[in-house]
């Protein structure tokens, strides 16, 4: 049986504090073992809609952006030592203005302050209890990188700005250019992968179309938006923008207001929508290679610095990735769960690599602070580190040269091998996010 994942219903907040999740995380280590090997893979914080749909007509203007407090300043580099490359979509978005000033898919003044949250929180965890990190920061303690948008970016300073107060900085980061990025499934640099995408975002609207609870769920939905009858929901683009409104306490229509029963069940049904994607089901046929081309390089990096550390290599205690709902929904499903409900905002995963005291090694995983059993993986709450490697590792990890053979679209598919990489599929955008476009 597979464990179902429920978190905060409808993508709101993930809040990390003084309270149950973060006290029953800091009790789960036995005495006498040793932490080796932090990596953290969060969602950025609360941001304004991406989608332009559902929220014009109810939100005269977007006024939560602004600096909430100074962020700690990042050099941001790519890998070969460059200054931070343009990214032309995360340009875009930051040039489509909003009533009100915000930009779209900025990250808000409550983004800036749940990232300082979460940032705080593992200074207390990593700190205060665990004594694994340094009072202050040093240069090869700590390694941090971040997708090329601007509210992962914001997101990671808040962050670092939480675990190191009175860091001046800067704090040197990693990022790549959107082509080359790892954390998320990449269509623009994977043939295969936007070949699989779009057979399979056609599968899922075929599905929706022939199943009369998802319209009836439609049908419903529009009625309680007050919207002109025969209108065809955008599941994700409804659900994107009811969920900035919620957090952003916008206000929404009372028809949907008043219906949380509602609410859940537009999340259900975009997580469906999404994950049928991204990290399709069993059933496909295609989710290991759908996991595989989407998230392989990431795991393989996520392993290349365990390897590093058993091996002694290792130059960094702990690691962050700044990225998205797309990067941890498929990282998820790669764990074993089930996920039913959307990650909220600020979300996160953390990796964490413990030796006992006789020398083995095991992995504990923690999402928004509390643990995340491995049952499923490996009969156990934690997983032996062999064990892991074999069960989610081994599987799923591609490397670069591997990842270039197995994006090439053979004759065997349905495109000529060299075929030009779109990045949008007709009906569906998808990358460090993804909406459904307007017919």
């Amino acid at each position: 049986m597979r464990w179902r994942l429920a978190a905060v219903c409808g993508g709101g907040l993930a809040l990390l504090g003084g309270g149950a999740a973060s006290s029953l995380a800091e009790a789960q280590h036995p005495a006498g073992d040793t932490l080796e090997l932090v990596q953290v893979v969060f969602r950025h914080g609360a941001r304004t809609p991406l989608s332009q749909k559902y929220w014009p007509e109810l939100v005269r203007e977007w006024d939560a952006c602004g600096q909430a407090y100074t962020p700690v300043p990042l050099d941001i580099r790519t890998e070969d030592g460059q200054p931070r490359p343009a990214n032309p979509d995360d340009v875009k978005q930051v040039e489509t203005r909003f009533p009100g000033g915000c930009s779209k898919g900025e990250l808000t003044r409550l983004g800036q302050r749940q990232a300082l949250a979460f940032g705080r929180w593992l200074r207390r965890r990593y700190v205060d209890n665990l004594g694994f990190l340094p009072g202050d920061r040093k240069q090869d303690t700590l390694l941090p990188r971040t997708t090329n948008y601007a509210r992962t970016v914001a997101t990671l300073a808040g962050v670092l700005t939480g675990l190191y107060p009175g860091d001046e900085g800067p704090v040197p980061a990693l990022t790549t250019p959107e082509m080359d990025e790892v954390l998320y499934a990449n269509v623009r640099s994977c043939a295969r992968l936007k070949e699989l995408v779009g057979g399979l975002h056609a599968e899922a609207r075929a599905s929706a179309k022939g199943d009369e609870g998802v319209q009836a769920l439609g049908r419903e939905l529009a009625a309680a938006m007050g919207l002109p009858p025969g209108h065809r929901v955008s599941w994700l683009n409804l659900h994107d923008a009811l969920t900035s409104m919620q957090a952003h306490d916008k206000p929404i229509p009372e028809g949907v207001r008043s219906r949380p029963d509602l609410l859940l069940a537009l999340d259900r049904q975009a997580v469906t929508s999404f994950l049928h994607v991204v990290a399709p089901p069993h059933s496909t046929g295609r989710q290991e290679e759908v996991l595989r081309l989407g998230m392989g390089r990431m795991l393989r990096m996520l392993e290349e610095r365990m390897e590093e550390t058993v091996a002694g290599t290792a130059r960094h205690r702990m690691l962050l990735y700044s990225g998205h709902d797309s990067t941890l929904m498929p990282l998820l499903v790669a764990l074993g769960k089930e996920v039913e409900t959307w990650p909220a905002y600020m979300s996160n995963l953390v990796f964490e690599n413990w030796r006992r005291g006789d020398g083995q090694r095991y992995v504990k995983v923690l999402y928004n602070g509390e643990a995340l059993g491995l049952q499923e993986l490996c009969g156990t709450p934690e997983c032996p580190l062999q064990d892991f490697r074999r069960a989610v590792m081994a599987p799923l990890q591609l490397d670069s040269a591997t990842y270039a053979e197995e994006c090439v679209v053979h004759p065997k598919h349905t495109g000529p091998a060299g075929t030009r990489v779109e990045t949008r599929q007709r009906g569906v955008s998808i990358g460090s996010s993804m909406q459904e476009e307007d017919e």
